[in-house]
């Protein structure tokens, strides 16, 4: 099971939020806009969306207040180096 911080999270978000819509990857890229090839690599860990693909991701799935602040969360950890994640999870250095 994926943490908060782990950048594989944005992809389940992604999975989830999708499936309970009954959506394909298709169907999902034609509803928001975004190449299906995209999609895929964000559900699959292989690629980070920018700011603009989780907002047309939180549009398409029509999320609240909560929902999309967990997507663009996600998103954001996803997109940080491995060391900086670490620190996110760990709390800052003590002396």
């Amino acid at each position: 099971m994926p943490t908060a911080v782990d950048p594989a999270v944005f992809g389940s978000l992604l999975r989830f939020h999708r499936q309970q819509q009954g959506l394909s990857l298709r169907g999902l890229a034609q509803r928001c806009g975004i190449v299906f090839s995209a999609l895929y690599d964000f559900e699959h860990s292989r690629r980070s969306p920018n700011e603009g693909h989780v907002e047309a991701l939180c549009t398409a799935f029509a999320l609240n207040a909560g929902q999309r602040h967990a997507m663009f969360y996600a998103a954001a950890i996803a997109q940080l180096p491995p060391a900086f994640r670490a620190a996110v999870l760990n709390g800052p250095r003590k002396g």
